[in-house]
């Protein structure tokens, strides 16, 4: 999985064979930002599918958790593991112009994303005037 990028988390919840339609699943995480959990309701055939956005990268361990229904027991399922990565980091510069005159000065802008800052140094600095 990719940091930042939605994933979905499905399963299917039976007994016996006969799928259990309306249950109540809870679906739980951890990653090293502490993880959270979502709630699903199985469809008619039993399968449900919760979605996921990891936030931060490395592993998670991923359990969903059959709370009951009255006749029914509870159940949990295994967990799972996922790895999450940092997608690739793309930086465009560009500039006003293409060529200038010593002292005069330039426009530019660095693009990197909606989730990233940036701090740009020049050398000379500005302050070096």
């Amino acid at each position: 999985a990719t940091r930042g990028v939605a994933f979905r988390v499905t399963g299917k919840l039976v007994s016996g064979g006969a799928p259990l339609p309306r249950a109540r699943i809870l679906v739980r995480w951890g990653d090293p930002a502490g993880g959270g959990s979502a709630y699903a309701t199985t469809a008619v055939d039993g399968s449900y599918s919760a979605r996921i956005v990891p936030v931060v990268s490395g592993d998670m361990r991923i359990v969903a958790d059959f709370q009951g229904l009255p006749g029914w027991l509870s159940a949990e399922s295994g967990v799972r593991g996922v790895n999450v990565v940092r997608a690739k980091t793309t930086l465009i510069l560009s500039a006003d112009k293409l060529v200038y005159r010593k002292g005069q000065r330039a426009q530019l802008t660095i693009r990197l994303g909606r989730a990233y800052d940036c701090l740009l140094y020049t050398s000379p600095s500005p302050r070096d005037s």
